[in-house]
């Protein structure tokens, strides 16, 4: 049985590694504050849609919030796997 030698891993590609992380982990937090925002929006929107007493349209915004809030959950999961990653290729 021959064992394979380990590949070595330049110092550069390690950076450029973490860079990219970085970068997916900075766009991800940009869509999950626009996530957030629309959230917001749609709650005020629900909100006067109770007030006027309109039951269609606020069971229709309640279930937009509640996937959009687990669209947010899950994007937070993934850069807390980014920055995992990220503090790995850290050189």
């Amino acid at each position: 049985m021959t064992v394979s030698p380990i590949p070595q891993v330049e110092k550069s590609d390690m950076q450029k590694g973490r860079e990219a992380v970085l970068a997916m982990k900075e766009d991800t937090d940009k869509n999950i504050k626009q996530l957030q925002e629309e959230v917001k929006k749609d709650k005020t929107v629900l909100a006067d849609a109770k007030a006027n007493g309109n039951k269609k349209e606020a069971a229709e915004l309640d279930k937009e919030i509640k996937e959009l809030n687990a669209q947010i959950s899950q994007m937070k999961k993934y850069n807390q796997k980014l920055a995992s990653i990220s503090a790995r290729l850290a050189v």
